[in-house]
Order: structure tokens, then C-alpha cells, then sequence
């Protein structure tokens, strides 16, 4: 099963909602903003409070805020990663977007993102952290098409990253030439990279069990909406 068209085919009847953020307006689904419960937008959208929402043209939200600096905050929303990043050579990388003008809005939305967002996510370095996101995306689904209960994932800088399962025991890795720098972002991204694969499998336990300054271990357990697998399947249950 490619869990990609899985999810496609489970978002194509979900309508979407249209932001209108300081007159500049992003179109979106609800369940990309109810992914993160904890942010102003999350709360909004919860299907607990639809009851309270009022929109205007039908599926149309405004808000008096600054709608160039949006733009970061909803590619939040849609990948988990903050893809600012912040030149001590200039004032800004991000047409004008300042750092402060980024944290303020932030803060207004109820986002919370570590500090080295900004000052450690350079563009060169955001480019290799898509690409081991998109890796462990891949090898993650995978193994779900045959449907492992868990998924080990361990990287170190000696060894690089390796994925276990109780089927297909340790799996070779493309990432062995870049052993050293599949662990730094393991290591100092953890973070980003759970809320991503999160985002991307919903309803999917990702647990550490292990981090010190050699090693990075955690567990993947997949949820499987088995009614969804067997209709994809032309099945009945």
C-alpha cells in the first residue's frame, strides 16, 4: 500500500477552509491545523469548537494579522519544520521577514518552536533535513505496506542510520555515505522530525529509547486504519 495515496484518498473529500490573513489569504484543511491541538489554530479549528466559529463566504476565517509572515507559520502547519532561517550577513533571508516580526506572530498564534529554528536552520542545512525527513517518510511506509507492528530506527555517526523489524531484521540504508550527518540531525532534530512523521502518520506512536552522544534510538509503532486498508483493497469488513 503507497501510504501517500492512502492519505491523498482519505483528504479528497475534506473540504477546505480558506484563510484570510491580513487581506493575503491561504487555503488549507482543517486537519492540518487540528495536527497541532496546542496552537491557537488547533483549538479554533477542534472539531469541539465548531460550534463557535464563524466564517464569512461560506468557509472564509479573517484575521488582522501580518499575512507575509504567515506564509512560515502555515508551512509549519503542513511539514512541522519552521523554514526560516535567519543571515547574520543581512538583515533577512526572507523578503523582509525579521525575526522579530516572525516571533511576534508566533507568539499570537500560540506556536511554539525551538530557538535554533532561526539561527541553526540555515538553507543548505534545511535542504539536507527535507531529504532525511523524505527518507525516513519512504522506509517508514515501507515497512508499513507489510504491516510491522513496530519499527526500530537507530542512527550513530559509525554506523549511520538502520531500520529493524521483526520480518526483515536490519535494513541497509542509503544514508551510509553520510553516516555523520544522518546523526547530527537525528541528534539535534529529533523534535521536528517526530512532529513530522507525525503529521505525515497520523495517529502513529514514536517513542526514544535511547539518546546519548553516540546513538539514537527510537521505536515507530504504526496506526493502521484497517475499514480504510480493506476499502483500498476492494474488500468488505
Amino acid at each position: 500500500m503507497d501510504v501517500k495515496m492512502n492519505e491523498i484518498k482519505q483528504k479528497e473529500n475534506e473540504p477546505t477552509i480558506i484563510l484570510n490573513v491580513g487581506g493575503v489569504k491561504y487555503e488549507t484543511l482543517r486537519s492540518t491545523l487540528t495536527a497541532y491541538p496546542d496552537t491557537l489554530l488547533g483549538t479554533m479549528f477542534a472539531e469541539r469548537n465548531e460550534h463557535l466559529l464563524k466564517p464569512k463566504n461560506g468557509n472564509e476565517y479573517f484575521f488582522d494579522r501580518n499575512g507575509r509572515v504567515f506564509h512560515y507559520i502555515m508551512e509549519y502547519y503542513r511539514t512541522g519544520i519552521m523554514n526560516w532561517s535567519y543571515s547574520k550577513e543581512k538583515k533577512s533571508d526572507n523578503d523582509d521577514v525579521t525575526q522579530q516580526e516572525l516571533d511576534t506572530e508566533l507568539d499570537y498564534f500560540q506556536i511554539k518552536v525551538e530557538a535554533r529554528r532561526a539561527e541553526n536552520i540555515t538553507p543548505q542545512l534545511g535542504k539536507f533535513l527535507n531529504l532525511f525527513a523524505s527518507y525516513l517518510v519512504e522506509n517508514l511506509s515501507k515497512q508499513m505496506e507489510i504491516m510491522e507492528p513496530e519499527i526500530w530506527f537507530k542512527v550513530s555517526p559509525d554506523t549511520g542510520p538502520k531500520f529493524w523489524t521483526k520480518n526483515s531484521g536490519w535494513i541497509a540504508s542509503p544514508f551510509t555515505s553520510n553516516k555523520p550527518l544522518a546523526f547530527y540531525l537525528m541528534k539535534n532534530f529529533k523534535d521536528e522530525i517526530y512532529q513530522h512523521l507525525k503529521l505525515v502518520f497520523k495517529g502513529t506512536r514514536i517513542e526514544t529509547k535511547s539518546q546519548t552522544n553516540d546513538v539514537v534510538e527510537f521505536v515507530f509503532a504504526p496506526y493502521y486504519n484497517l475499514p480504510a486498508i480493506l476499502n483500498l483493497a476492494n474488500l468488505k469488513v
